[in-house]
C-alpha cells in the first residue's frame, strides 16, 4: 500500500513538473532562444570552420534556432533584449549511450575536429565551458548528475587524446533546467552538450 502511494506521488509530481515546464515554454517562448548552426550526421565541419564561428570571424553568423543532441560552441553576445537570441553556437551530433556518459564511437570524427580546433594557434589562449543538458524524463537529481558526467566525458576525451590543458575547460551540468524553446520537456532533442567560449 505504501509502495503504491509513493509511486502515485512520484508520478503525480512528474506530471505537474511537465505541465509547469510546458506552460513556461508557452508563456516565454524566446527566453532560451539561441542562434545555432546545426550540423547533421555525416556533415562534419572542419576545425578551422568551427574556430571562425567560435571567434565570430566567419561571415556566416545567422544560424538556425534548432538543436540536435549536440555539442554546441558559442560566444555570448552583449544584449539586453531577452527576445533575441543570446548565443551564437555550433551544434554537432555528439552521441552518448542511453542513460550513460559513455561516448558513442560515431562521435569520434566530430571530437577529432573539436580537438584540432582547440589546438589551432588562434585558439591557443581560449578557454571553454562545457555545459551538459538532459530532457525532463527521470529524476531531477539523476538528470543533473548525468548531464555533468556527459560534459565531463567530452572534456576527458579532449584532454586525453588532444593534450588540451584541463585548466582550459570548465564543466557544468544543468540537467533538465534549460529545455529547448518550443520542444516538449521529454523530447530527446533536449539531451545535448553545449560548449561556450569563456571571455
Amino acid at each position: 500500500m505504501v509502495a503504491q502511494y509513493t509511486t502515485g506521488v512520484v508520478m503525480f509530481t512528474k506530471a505537474i513538473k511537465v505541465i509547469v515546464m510546458s506552460a513556461g515554454l508557452l508563456m516565454t517562448p524566446f527566453i532560451c532562444a539561441k542562434e545555432t548552426k546545426v550540423y547533421t550526421d555525416g556533415n562534419v565541419p572542419s576545425a578551422e570552420e568551427m574556430a571562425d564561428i567560435l571567434l565570430n570571424t566567419t561571415k556566416e553568423k545567422k544560424a538556425t534556432k534548432f538543436k540536435l543532441r549536440s555539442v554546441s560552441f558559442g560566444t555570448k553576445k552583449n544584449t539586453t533584449n531577452n527576445h533575441s537570441p543570446s548565443v551564437v553556437s555550433i551544434g554537432l551530433p555528439i552521441k552518448f549511450n542511453l542513460n550513460s556518459s559513455q561516448l558513442n564511437p560515431q562521435s569520434t570524427v566530430y571530437l577529432k575536429e573539436i580537438g584540432d580546433m582547440l589546438n589551432l594557434p588562434k585558439m591557443a589562449n581560449e578557454r571553454i565551458r562545457i555545459v551538459g543538458h538532459t530532457d525532463a524524463s527521470g529524476l531531477e537529481t539523476y538528470n543533473l548528475n548525468l548531464s555533468e558526467r556527459r560534459a565531463q566525458a567530452v572534456k576527458d576525451y579532449l584532454v586525453s587524446y588532444f593534450s588540451i590543458s584541463p585548466a582550459r575547460i570548465e564543466v557544468i551540468g544543468k540537467g533538465e533546467t534549460e529545455i529547448l524553446p518550443g520542444k516538449s520537456p521529454n523530447s530527446p532533442l533536449n539531451r545535448r552538450v553545449e560548449l561556450y567560449r569563456i571571455q
